[in-house]
């Protein structure tokens, strides 16, 4: 990814902090991007093998929660 589609990323990010938008799956992976951290969304097949692990954790709320329950057979 080039400089320019990062800040692009750090864009999107603090617009939707700014809005208090912080808990969906997009505000995350912007957040990642911008601070320099892998791309989560590449790690999205793990998530969704297992959404329990990420819902017993509490570390992504419940927006992301009901988001993962659309997942679920």
């Amino acid at each position: 990814m080039d400089q320019a589609e990062i800040n692009n990323w750090k864009s999107i990010a603090e617009s939707m902090e700014a809005k208090g938008d912080s808990e969906s799956w997009f505000y995350l992976r912007a957040r990642a991007i911008a601070d320099g951290k892998g791309d989560p969304l590449l790690n999205i097949s793990e998530l969704l093998a297992d959404p329990c692990l990420i819902c017993s954790t509490g570390g992504m709320g419940p927006a992301i929660e009901a988001w993962l329950n659309c997942f679920k057979p």
